[in-house]
This record gives C-alpha cells, structure tokens and sequence, in this order.
C-alpha cells in the first residue's frame, strides 16, 4: 500500500516535469530569435566612421635615400663617389618642420679625408594640392674635421603622401662649403622617404581618428567612442 503510494507520487512529478521541459523546449526557438534579432539591430545602429582633426605638433623622420651630386666640385669624381645619403628627424610644427638631418658624402675633393656633417634643416609647406605638395627648405651646419667646415643648403621638393603616414619625394637643391681658405659647391637630385602626418590644402597638420557611434538613444544620450 505504502509502495503504491511512493509509486503514483513519482509518477505525478515526472509527469509535470515532463511538461515543462517540453513547454521550454516548445518556447526556446522564439527566445533565440529574439536575441538574435536584438544583436542584428544593436549592430546595424553601430557605425564606424573616420574623422578627420587638426594636430598642432607631431614628430617626423625623412631619409634620402639615394643622391647624386653635380657641380664643380665633383670633377674627377666616379659615379658611385658622387652618391650622398642622411636621415632627418624632428619635429613638425603646422605648415614647418624643424629638424636635425645626419649624413654623409662618398668623396669631398678639398679635403677627401672628412665626408660626414651634421646640419639644422628647416622645411616649409609652401605648396599643398591634394596628397602632393612642394617645399622648400634652408639648412645650416658643418663638416666633420673638414678644411671647409661650415655647409649651407637650400633646396626644393615634390612631394606625395602616398598613405596616411608616409610619402615618398624628389629633392634637388644646391649645397655651399666654406673654409678659411677654400670653398666648393655641390649640386644635389635625389629621392626621399618621409614618415609623418598628412597636411590638408592650408598646410595644417591632420590626422584620422576611427569613430564607432552608436545611433540608439538611452535617456538623452548618445554614445561615441573613439579609439
């Protein structure tokens, strides 16, 4: 009699759980799919745009990577003595950068002993159309234990920014040696590798930020967040 009851009690439980499990089984697809259908419309609400903003200062690397002189000074000189090579670094301020470039020439004929310098080079954007712009550049320095020790450049580019960060140009420009008792001048043509942030047509520095917007409203705001 007590088994009987034990029995049928079981039975009864198992029997109401089987309903809910099939009750849940019966209810879970359309729970799915509401989920589903909330995550496809939270992403569709997303969107990443670019924006573009101005930057006051930014640091900068250029290298001439490969040059050739011309000139007086390069008589008697073979093709590969006349290769000239430096790497620049500074700082870009608007339209101007300021910086300190390293280099070395491959033979001096005034004193063929010393060939490395050390020069202030400054540069302005005196042009911008698009990615491509012209500048023009003025430098000081000196030639390392050189009998013609103070160096003046000035030069010119064409440059184009090629992607967001770097850009590649052509250089050509005039180079003036001065002694106590000699002088010379090199003529320079080269090709040069710039690293740094574009400039828009009124030569201010810009950078590109990535924006993901949310365009669903909570309350009275709006969510934005940059990265």
């Amino acid at each position: 009699m007590f088994l009987n009851f034990i029995f049928k009690y079981i039975a009864s439980k198992l029997s109401i759980l089987m309903k809910n499990l099939l009750l849940l089984c019966l209810l879970l697809p359309f729970y799915v799919q509401s989920q589903t259908v909330d995550s496809a419309t939270s992403d569709k609400n997303d969107e990443e745009k670019d924006t573009i903003v101005d930057v006051k200062s930014s640091w900068y690397g250029r290298s001439m990577f490969l040059s050739l002189t011309t000139g007086s000074d390069t008589k008697g000189e073979t093709l590969s003595q006349r290769m000239t090579q430096n790497v620049e670094f500074g700082r870009s301020f608007g339209s101007v950068d300021v910086g300190i470039a390293l280099g070395q020439f491959r033979h001096m004929v005034v004193d063929s002993t010393s060939t490395r310098y050390a020069e202030l080079r400054i540069s302005m954007d005196a042009c911008q159309f698009g990615i491509f712009s012209n500048e023009i550049a003025v430098g000081a320095g000196g030639m390392f234990n050189s009998k013609t020790p103070v160096m003046m450049e000035i030069s010119s580019t064409l440059f184009a920014q090629l992607e967001e960060h770097w850009g590649l140009g052509f250089v050509f420009g005039n180079i003036d040696f001065v002694g106590d008792h000699n002088d010379s001048n090199k003529s320079f043509f080269g090709l040069y590798f710039r690293y740094g942030l574009m400039r828009n047509e009124g030569g201010i520095l810009t950078n590109k930020l990535r924006v993901l917007e949310n365009s669903r409203k909570h309350g009275n705001r709006r969510k934005k967040t940059i990265f």
